[in-house]
C-alpha cells in the first residue's frame, strides 16, 4: 500500500523501488504460493475425513465413535461425551448433553444483556 501512495504521489525513491521489488514482491509470491499448496492439502485432508469409513456396514460416525473407545478415553469423560454427542447429531441417541452447564448460562445472558436492557425502553 505504501509503494501504491508512493507512485501515485510521485515519490518513489531508488531505495524504496529496490526494496519493494527484491524484498516486499518475493516475500508476497512466496507466502501466496504457500498458502495456496497448504489449501491444497486441506482439501485433500478434508475430502479423505468425508468419505472416512472402516467397512461395507460402518458409518464414519461409528468409526470415530470406535476409536474413542480404543484409543482409552473414559465413557464418562467430557470429550467422549462431546463426540458422542456430535457423532449422534445431537439426538437421543447422544445419552447426555455435554453442554448442559452451558444452556443454562444462555438464559442468564441473555435476560442480563445490555441489547436486552436496551430494548425494553
Amino acid at each position: 500500500m505504501a509503494g501504491a501512495l508512493a507512485a501515485q504521489l510521485n515519490t518513489m525513491t531508488d531505495c524504496f523501488l529496490c526494496v519493494l521489488n527484491w524484498v516486499i514482491l518475493p516475500l508476497f509470491m512466496f507466502v501466496t504460493f504457500a498458502t495456496f499448496i497448504f489449501l491444497v492439502l486441506i482439501s485433500f485432508a478434508a475430502s479423505m475425513n468425508a468419505d472416512f469409513c472402516g467397512g461395507e456396514n460402518s458409518t464414519p460416525d461409528k468409526v470415530i465413535m470406535d476409536f474413542m473407545f480404543r484409543s482409552g478415553e473414559d465413557p464418562e469423560g467430557f470429550l467422549y461425551q462431546i463426540v458422542r454427542y456430535y457423532a449422534n447429531q445431537c439426538t437421543e441417541n447422544a445419552q447426555t448433553d455435554p453442554f448442559v452447564f452451558l444452556r443454562g448460562f444462555s438464559g442468564s445472558l441473555v435476560s442480563n444483556s445490555w441489547l436486552h436492557i436496551l430494548h425494553r425502553y
